[in-house]
């Protein structure tokens, strides 16, 4: 039988948050996801930098996106990631001619 652990001291808790907010892009990650017959697909791999994904998501089916897991919790992009998908997204896709 496992025993509950109790909730860490609040500095303790005070000290983990801001080691959190400190060093987020040590903890953050972006994945490729994708839904093809109504399944949730996702490329499984941990990209560390955003053109990185968007680099793997042009490989997959259309209507990809990527987004941002932070300390194993997926969110959505915010505005200037979005845009930074995008800018590569369009540039890739007028680079191939089509």
């Amino acid at each position: 039988m496992t025993e509950m652990s109790s909730p860490p001291p609040p500095l303790v808790a005070e000290i983990i948050a801001s080691l959190r907010n400190r060093y987020t892009p040590l903890n953050r990650h972006y994945e490729v996801w994708w839904t093809d017959s109504w399944l949730n697909c996702s490329c499984q791999h941990v990209h560390s930098r955003l053109g990185d994904a968007a680099r793997c998501g042009m490989s997959q089916p259309a209507g990809w996106y990527v987004v941002a897991v932070e300390y194993e919790t997926p969110r959505q992009l915010t505005k200037v990631e979005e845009q930074l998908v995008n800018v590569f997204r369009f540039a890739a896709k007028g680079r191939s001619g089509d």
